[in-house]
């Protein structure tokens, strides 16, 4: 069950820094709440308490707020504040794994176990973006070749074209539309039948694309978690996602990953979109997926990188 982590400075970019690192290092741990402002701290205080309070040093009345949450710390901007204080103290800017391993000590033993929103004992990652291209794919092979370094690793593209050929079916294979036809038949050894599609090739493995684009709208919510079932008894440590499209079962594969790395351009006209992205995730009542989902901002010299991953083939 997610600990609610409300964390109140007047600085939005370390807000937002801290956050999308708590959310990546930490998936499924925290629900984290950021303010910037004292008076709309406080008014969520009222109406719900927090498991963790994080407040900037000065504060006004901190001392006060102790009433509102479970463990009150401040954050100190130097390594051994001037005045001593009573409330438990953190240092802001050391690096995030040591803050990280701050907060996890004021939390209950029983918190720190599966904590994740999914129900495997796997490391399940998504991709998006809400422009799917060069960039979102680039960093998805970018992203999947390092874990396979680390881990055994299962790649799975809801992309209906996806840019490496490798993933795309040629005639006479099969791939991700087979796959899902028997899934939805629901048929005996289909945990066997779904390891024939598997390709390997080197360290990597992967499940190709559909071979008709529509076919990915063909999967439900329930075909997903039927296959997350199946997953269960997979040899692998990592199944990391890349999502093209946004339909119930893919928003159902978002519910169940780890954390969702969500892939942007640098500039104005993508803030905006993310913004209402966003918004409609709360319309649609789907704000738990907002402490999963970490933006990567891609600018120009990383957007090149990423490119270049696409023009290399598996090896």
């Amino acid at each position: 069950m997610y600990k609610t982590l409300a964390i109140y400075d007047k600085d939005m970019e370390y807000l937002r820094h801290l956050a999308d690192y708590l959310k990546s290092k930490a998936p499924g741990l925290f629900q984290i709440k950021l303010f910037t402002k004292e008076e709309t701290l406080k008014e969520f205080l009222k109406a719900e308490t927090a498991d963790i309070l994080l407040l900037a040093e000065e504060t006004p009345e901190a001392e006060s707020m102790a009433a509102y949450c479970s463990h009150l710390v401040l954050l100190t901007p130097v390594p051994i504040p001037e005045k001593k204080s009573s409330l438990h103290t953190i240092y802001k800017y050391q690096p995030g794994e040591a803050i990280l391993k701050e907060l996890r000590e004021l939390l209950p033993e029983g918190a720190l176990r599966n904590t994740g929103a999914h129900t495997l004992e796997k490391e399940i990652i998504s991709v998006i973006s809400l422009n799917p291209g060069k960039l979102s794919q680039g960093f998805s092979l970018s992203l999947w070749n390092e874990k396979c370094e680390e881990k055994k690793t299962l790649f799975i593209t809801f992309l209906a074209y996806p840019l490496l050929k490798e993933l795309r079916i040629q005639e006479g294979e099969t791939g991700l539309s087979e796959f899902i036809y028997y899934l939805k038949q629901n048929a005996p050894g289909l945990v066997r039948k779904g390891k024939e599609y598997v390709n390997i090739r080197e360290n990597f493995e992967y499940i190709k694309g559909v071979s008709f684009g529509t076919d990915l709208y063909e999967l439900t919510a329930e075909d997903v978690s039927n296959w997350f079932v199946l997953l269960s008894s997979w040899e692998y440590d990592t199944v990391l996602f890349d999502i093209g499209i946004f339909t119930q079962a893919s928003i159902k594969v978002l519910q169940e990953s780890s954390v969702v790395y969500l892939v942007s351009e640098e500039d104005r006209l993508n803030e905006e979109q993310l913004a209402n992205f966003f918004l409609q995730l709360k319309w649609a009542g789907y704000e738990e997926l907002l402490q999963k989902i970490v933006i990567i901002r891609v600018g120009k010299e990383k957007a090149n990188s990423y490119e270049d991953c696409l023009l290399k083939e598996l090896v």
